[in-house]
C-alpha cells in the first residue's frame, strides 16, 4: 500500500484518492489520481522486475514487489485508466471474517 501511494505522489496530480471498500468477501483497495497515466507502451510490462524504470530515479521493482505481496495473500493487483485521466491502481484481497 506505501509503494502505490507513494508512485501516486510521485507520478499522478491531484486530486489522490484512497478509497477501501468491502465487496463479496474481498477488500477492494483503490488508488485514483488524476496524472499522466502509464503510457500504453510500458502497460504490459507494469508489474514484471525493471518493467516500470522511470527517470525519477526508480529502478522498477515496487510494483513487482507489490504483485508479489498481494499474491502471497491470496489477491490481485491491478491497473487501468482514470476517467477522464490520471491512473487507478486496485488491489483485490480476501476479507477476513
Amino acid at each position: 500500500m506505501v509503494n502505490l501511494a507513494t508512485n501516486q505522489l510521485r507520478y499522478g496530480h491531484p486530486p489522490y484518492v484512497v478509497e477501501a471498500q468491502r465487496d463479496d468477501g474481498e477488500v477492494v483497495v483503490s488508488f485514483r489520481d488524476q496524472g499522466p497515466g502509464v503510457p500504453e507502451a510500458k502497460q504490459d510490462a507494469l508489474f514484471e522486475p525493471f518493467g516500470t524504470r522511470s527517470d525519477a530515479g526508480s529502478v522498477g521493482l515496487g510494483l513487482s514487489i507489490v504483485r508479489a505481496l498481494v499474491d502471497a495473500h491470496g489477491g490481485r493487483v491491478s491497473y487501468r485508466r482514470n476517467q477522464p485521466a490520471g491512473s487507478c491502481f486496485e488491489v483485490v484481497l480476501p476479507a477476513s471474517s
